[in-house]
């Protein structure tokens, strides 16, 4: 049997998504854990939700409404390390250099 490709989901499987909110533990602060699970549940649900009604949303816009509801959510978490730590980039950095992206 041949297969033309292969897929399978990355992320949260292969890429540590919490990576970003430990990176930047210290602007978190106590409540830094619960702050990164609930930004991931409604990044998560705001995805279902869009496509569930056929309102495709960018996941990088996704991901930066989901992050403003958890700051809202979190009021120790300190707002002004939203920019420009928590943009696409500074994300993409702090998973990069994650224990489980990193190459021994």
């Amino acid at each position: 049997m041949s297969h033309a490709a292969y897929v399978f989901d990355a992320y949260g499987t292969l890429f540590d998504v919490h990576a970003a909110v430990r990176r930047h533990a210290g602007a978190m602060g106590p409540d830094g854990q619960a702050f990164s699970d609930l930004w991931r549940a409604k990044q998560l649900e705001y995805s279902w939700i869009r496509t569930l009604m056929g309102a495709y949303t960018d996941f990088w816009a996704l991901t930066e409404q989901s992050l403003d509801y958890a700051f809202a959510r979190f009021p120790s978490a300190d707002k002004s390390s939203r920019q420009p730590c928590w943009t696409p980039t500074g994300i993409s950095t702090a998973i990069r250099k994650s224990p489980a992206c990193s190459s021994t």
